[in-house]
C-alpha cells in the first residue's frame, strides 16, 4: 500500500525496475509537482516579507509565518526520507521482508500479522488526510463564493496561497490550482507518514522474528543438533542481529532530527487546532486534522516504544533457552548475545534521549499547556 501509494506521489526512489523511458517520465512527473511546491513556498515567503515591510496586518502576518514553517518542516522531511539512506533502508526492509516470507510458517504468521497492521494504520491515515484535505478545500471555496456574494460579485477574494498574480482576470483557474496544490502538499505529508509507520513496523516484525530463532534455536533439546552445527545456526541468528541492530541504529542516524521537529512542533499545532475547532473555524478540517495528528503521533510513540521492548525481550527468549546445557563455546556465543540484548534498540529525539510512548503524553500535556495559554491570552 505504502509504495502505491508513494508511486502515485512521485515520492518512491526504487525505480531500477521500471523501463528507461518509464523512468523518465516518472522523474519528470514528481520534479514538476515538486517544483511547483518549492515555487509557490519561495512566492509565499517574498509575499510574507512584503507584508511585513509594509506593515500588514498582524493577524495576516502569523497566519503567512505559520504556513511558511510548516512548509519548510515538509520540506526538511522531504529531504530526510527521500534521502539515499531512507531509500536503502526500504529496500532492506523488502529484502528481509521477502526472505522471511520464505521461512517457516511461523515466522511467515509473524509477517503477515504485522504487515496487515500496517495497511490498516496506513489506510486510516491516507483517509484520515484525504478528508482534511477535502474539508479544506470545500471550505475555501464555500468561503470564497460567499465573500464575492457579500460584495455583489464587485470584488474577488484573496489567493489561498497570497502569492500576487498579475492575471487576475483567471481568478478562478488559478484557484482550483492552488486548492490542487493544497491536496498535492497534504498527501505527500501523508506519504512520508505512511512511509515512515511500514520501516518502523518492519523493524518491529523483524526484532519478533529474531526472538522467535534465538528461542527457538534449540528446540529439539540436548543430543539433538551437534555443537558444531547448532554453534553455526547460532552465528547465522546473530549476524541477523547485528544486521537489524545497524539498521536501525541508521533509521535512528536518518531520522532523528525529523523527530525533534515534530516533537517540538506538535504541542502547539495540536493547541491551535483545538482554538480553531472552539472558535468555529473550518471545524470540520481542524477536526479531522487533530484526529489524524494525534492518531499518528500516537502510532510513531507506539511503534518506537514496541521497538524498545521487544529489542529487549530478546534477552529474556535466549536465557530460557537450554543454554547451559552446552559447551563452552556455545554458551559464550549464547552470553554475547544476551549482553548484546541487554542493551535496547530505541529511536531517539535528536540529542534529547528515546522516544517513548511517554514521549509522546508529554506532547499532549504540553498541548494542554500551550492551549490554556492561548485562551488566556484570548
Amino acid at each position: 500500500m505504502c509504495q502505491n501509494f508513494m508511486l502515485s506521489l512521485g515520492t518512491w526512489k526504487l525505480t531500477s525496475n521500471m523501463s528507461s523511458r518509464t523512468r523518465f517520465w516518472y522523474h519528470v512527473y514528481a520534479y514538476t509537482f515538486f517544483g511547483i511546491f518549492i515555487v509557490t513556498c519561495i512566492f509565499t515567503a517574498v509575499k510574507l516579507v512584503v507584508m511585513i515591510c509594509t506593515g500588514g496586518q498582524i493577524t495576516q502576518v502569523i497566519e503567512h509565518m505559520a504556513k511558511i514553517t510548516l512548509s519548510v518542516i515538509l520540506i526538511i522531511k522531504c529531504r530526510i526520507y527521500g534521502g539515499e539512506e531512507i531509500t536503502k533502508l526500504i529496500g532492506t526492509g523488502m529484502r528481509d521482508t521477502n526472505r522471511a516470507g520464505k521461512s517457516s510458517e511461523k515466522i511467515r504468521n509473524i509477517i503477515l500479522e504485522n504487515v496487515k497492521f500496517c495497511n490498516n494504520v496506513n489506510l486510516v491515515v491516507v483517509v484520515l488526510t484525504i478528508m482534511a484535505g477535502s474539508f479544506y478545500d470545500i471550505n475555501v471555496f464555500v468561503e470564497a463564493y460567499q465573500f464575492e456574494k457579500q460584495h455583489n460579485f464587485t470584488i474577488r477574494p484573496k489567493h489561498l496561497m497570497a502569492v500576487y498574480y498579475p492575471f487576475e482576470e483567471n481568478f478562478y483557474t488559478v484557484f482550483i490550482c492552488e486548492n490542487v496544490l493544497v491536496i498535492y502538499i497534504t498527501l505527500l505529508s501523508c506519504a512520508y507518514q505512511t512511509l515512515l509507520n511500514s520501516i518502523m513496523v518492519n523493524a518491529v516484525a523483524q526484532i519478533k522474528v529474531i526472538q522467535y530463532h534465538f528461542g527457538s534455536y534449540d528446540e529439539h533439546g540436548k543430543n539433538q543438533l551437534t555443537e558444531i552445527v547448532l554453534q553455526k545456526k547460532l552465528k547465522s541468528v546473530i549476524h541477523h542481529h547485528q544486521d537489524l541492530i545497524k539498521t536501525i541504529e541508521d533509521l535512528n542516524d536518518s531520522i532523528n532530527i525529523a523527530v525533534l521537529i515534530e516533537y517540538y512542533f506538535s504541542s502547539v499545532m495540536i493547541a491551535s487546532m483545538i482554538i480553531q475547532f472552539m472558535n468555529g473555524v473550518h471545524m470540520a478540517f481542524y477536526g479531522v486534522m487533530l484526529v489524524q495528528v494525534s492518531f499518528q503521533l500516537l502510532l510513531f510513540g507506539i511503534c518506537a516504544d514496541e521497538i524498545r521492548t521487544q529489542s529487549e525481550a530478546i534477552a529474556t527468549n535466549i536465557y530460557f533457552t537450554n543454554w547451559y546445557e552446552r559447551s563452552i563455546p556455545t554458551k559464550k556465543l549464547i552470553l554475547f548475545s544476551m549482553m548484546r540484548s541487554a542493551k535496547p534498540l530505541m529511536l531517539t529525539i535528536g540529542p534529547f534521549g528515546a522516544m517513548t510512548a511517554e514521549s509522546v503524553i508529554a506532547i499532549f500535556k504540553g498541548a494542554y499547556s500551550y492551549l490554556s495559554l492561548l485562551s488566556q491570552g484570548k
